[in-house]
């Protein structure tokens, strides 16, 4: 039986806030990843007073279950943990369909601006929600 921790995702950001202790700006970044932790990660760093930017990765899902994360692609890497049905032919169009649509997202969001330098700093990273954990795993490994 799934429990309900928070109401809603402010409910769930501003929870965190109270426990976090102070970090010095110039050496943290909370890190959003879309879409639903940006808004969080955004609600956390005006809070906390830290800089804040997105981290572009995306699930792949199981054809039969688009809430199941088989594999994680992000704008460089891709980190496949299981095929589930797919063929390698398929596997890899989706691998490049959703490498595209991050590219996009990349240029809308970030326009001519570079990710933020993250060497030893003290990284927030934030999502709305971890069914698998894989996402949120291979944005760990990222970073």
């Amino acid at each position: 039986m799934d429990e309900i921790l928070y109401e809603d995702r402010k409910a769930a950001t501003d929870a965190p806030i109270k426990i976090i202790p102070p970090v010095n700006p110039i050496h943290a970044i909370v890190l959003g990843i879309p879409r639903g932790g940006v808004p969080m990660a955004a609600q956390l760093a005006k809070a906390l007073h830290l800089p804040v930017d997105i981290l572009l990765i995306r699930k792949l899902t199981a054809p039969s279950n688009p809430e199941y994360a088989i594999s994680a692609v992000s704008l460089d890497q891709t980190w496949i943990d299981e095929r589930g049905r797919l063929t390698d032919t398929e596997l890899n169009q989706a691998v490049q369909q959703t490498r595209d649509l991050l590219h996009n997202r990349n240029k809308l969001y970030r326009q001519q601006n570079p990710f933020p330098d993250l060497y030893q700093k003290t990284i927030l990273l934030i999502d709305d929600g971890i069914a698998t954990g894989r996402t949120l795993l291979h944005a760990i490994q990222w970073v």
